[in-house]
């Protein structure tokens, strides 16, 4: 009966999370918010006034938790669902400046994308543009360096955002195992060399799942699943029999 409750708590934990609105209502929300409406940056230098405009999320079970903002890609502050504005402090000195706002869901944690607006500050710190009409959804634009060489067993790269919209949705690798192509693919140094049988029952099992991404990690867990449930049932057998 225990492990029949467990197998039970365990179900909630991985598909779904409680909703605090309802005793057990199960809630599953994989769809990211929509990016906040008229993003309008207002006021002068060490005030400067981010305002935007709710967003709804779905499923109604779900909703906003919190919105993340960000100035020139890089995050500096966060409020709660119920707050729409936002005041950046710091003071900056003469130029342009972008700011970017979006949100996350309660439920599923998923991040929407970020609307965008563009100020300039000028020599007296006042600002100039920045009305909510010219504020933009804005779309990730990833530019990567070369891979370095192996440090321990990982290769890693530096990646930039140029259009700085602080999200990391389509944000490319930066760090793979050394041996592996960036596609996934096994690099084999010496086309000569034995492989050797051990690693290809284990790439048999598994299903390759260095290159296989996702559907073969799933592919190989559910191997996994039925195998020890299969020996779980061997060693029970063998014990009624004795």
């Amino acid at each position: 009966m225990k492990k029949i409750i467990l197998i039970v708590l365990m179900s909630i934990f991985i598909f779904g999370i409680v909703s605090a609105e309802g005793i057990g209502q199960v809630c599953i929300d994989k769809t990211a918010p929509d990016a906040p409406l008229d993003l309008g940056v207002s006021g002068n230098s060490g005030s400067i006034l981010l305002t935007w405009s709710e967003v709804i999320d779905k499923p109604s079970c779900s909703r906003i938790d919190y919105y993340n903002i960000s100035r020139g890609g890089k995050w500096i502050g966060q409020v709660g669902w119920k707050e729409f504005s936002f005041v950046d402090n710091e003071s900056l000195g003469e130029g342009e400046y972008s700011y970017t706002v979006y949100a996350v869901d309660l439920v599923g944690g998923n991040a929407g994308n970020a609307i965008k607006n563009v100020i300039k500050i000028d020599q007296g710190g006042g600002s100039r543009g920045g009305s909510s009409s010219y504020s933009y959804v804005c779309v990730e634009d990833w530019e990567c360096g070369e891979w370095s060489e192996c440090l321990g067993n990982d290769m890693r790269r530096l990646c930039e955002d140029l259009n700085e919209c602080g999200t990391e949705k389509d944000k490319p690798e930066v760090y793979q195992e050394c041996g592996v192509s960036e596609d996934g693919d096994v690099i084999v140094e010496d086309e000569g060399a034995d492989v050797g049988e051990p690693n290809r029952f284990f790439s048999a099992i598994t299903g390759a799942v260095i290159g296989g991404g996702a559907k073969s990690v799933a592919v190989a867990g559910g191997f996994l699943v039925l195998a020890v449930g299969g020996l779980f049932i061997v060693i029970r057998k063998r014990k009624k029999k004795r």
